[in-house]
């Protein structure tokens, strides 16, 4: 986890070293021998949707990642192709005799780079906020995890966050599980409490 600028006061982006070979087509699944770091933005502004595409519950929903939609989100990225690309040229890799495939060498201006990462720029499954939790409008559960308007059913996951954890998502979820079975537990003592 590492700031890219000074004046944040919390890391805004997380290096991800990964001891596999990337795919210089976007193809997300790494293939091959090699090894890279992946830059994964860690809060951003852009806000993506998902939409029910009709009432029939087979059809797939519309998903919508806006990637992107701010402008602001290519700046800690940018920040940290430098970095990846001054680790990857220390003494420490000399050795590896290693070339860039992703976004490439000739890649050097920021329109360059904005446009290889636009190309490759994918989820790292962490999404929330589907279900946001809430009372404003909106808002799919209230406090207590339970659907707006549906009795018995609850949502326990990260589509509750409201917003993106900075981090991966698992501790958050586990308390958010944890939460939960309080919740319920607490719930059947009192139905059954005469």
């Amino acid at each position: 986890m590492v700031r890219t600028r000074h004046d944040e006061k919390v890391p805004d982006l997380q290096l991800v070293f990964m001891p596999a070979h990337r795919n210089a087509s976007g193809f997300p699944i790494p293939l091959g021998h090699g090894y890279g770091i992946l830059n994964v933005l860690l809060h951003p502004k852009s806000r993506g949707s998902v939409r029910l595409a009709s009432a029939d519950p087979r059809s797939a929903p519309l998903i919508d990642p806006k990637f992107f939609a701010d402008e602001r989100d290519f700046e800690p990225l940018l920040a940290g192709i430098a970095l990846s690309r001054r680790l990857f040229a220390s003494k420490a890799f000399t050795r590896m005799e290693a070339w860039e495939i992703v976004p490439g060498p000739d890649a050097i201006t920021p329109d360059e780079l904005r446009a290889a990462i636009r190309q490759t720029a994918v989820t790292v499954h962490h999404p929330v906020g589907t279900c946001a939790m809430g009372r404003g409008k909106g808002a799919v559960v209230d406090p207590q995890l339970s659907v707006h308007g549906l009795h018995g059913l609850r949502v326990i996951d990260a589509s509750v966050m409201p917003n993106v954890v900075r981090g991966n998502t698992a501790a958050a979820v586990m308390m958010i599980a944890e939460k939960a079975s309080d919740l319920v537990r607490h719930a059947q003592d009192r139905q059954s409490t005469p």
